[in-house]
């Protein structure tokens, strides 16, 4: 007899938020970016981390860019103390390498197109690497769950970016 495939659930795949120990990662994670904004608020203008208005930039005077840098800190600081949150190896080394393209951006302002194929490749190759990606879309319709197959990986990839890229 033929068993039936489980039925869709949009929580497969995120165990890691009923792992013990979650909510201390949260909090962590939250404070520590919350503190490390206003100290990188103070050396900002020291490192070179500020934009200036002027442009498509719409701000009125000088602004730090430093919260990737302040939410790296954050989440990094939670890995480290909180083990059980730490995501995939490949995840890991993406994260490292995507905050160093993120500064360098914010220091140099990087033109937009090779950027984002930096970003594209990085994710991309952590997707693969971690084999952890989006399989579906999700339920469109009761009963409809549309499976994305060998475009899996890019999805996800694009979804990365995408969500990295609309700051």
């Amino acid at each position: 007899m033929a068993t039936s495939p489980a039925p869709y659930s949009p929580f497969a795949g995120m165990s890691i938020l009923f792992t013990p120990g979650f909510e201390v990662a949260i909090c962590l994670s939250f404070f520590v970016t919350i503190a490390s904004v206003w100290l990188l608020r103070r050396v900002a203008g020291r490192a070179g981390l500020l934009d200036h208005p002027g442009g498509r930039k719409q701000h009125e005077r000088a602004t730090p860019v430093i919260g990737g840098l302040a939410m790296a800190s954050g989440l990094t600081l939670t890995w480290v103390v909180v083990p059980s949150s730490l995501p995939p190896a490949a995840w890991v080394a993406s994260f490292l390498l995507l905050v160093a393209l993120g500064a360098i951006d914010d220091r140099l302002h990087l033109n937009a197109a090779p950027k984002f194929l930096v970003q594209a490749f990085v994710t991309s190759v952590a997707v693969a690497a971690s084999g952890v990606s989006l399989g579906t879309v999700g339920e469109l319709a009761p009963g409809w769950v549309v499976s994305l197959g060998w475009l899996a990986i890019p999805f996800s990839a694009f979804a990365v970016v995408d969500r990295k890229s609309t700051r």
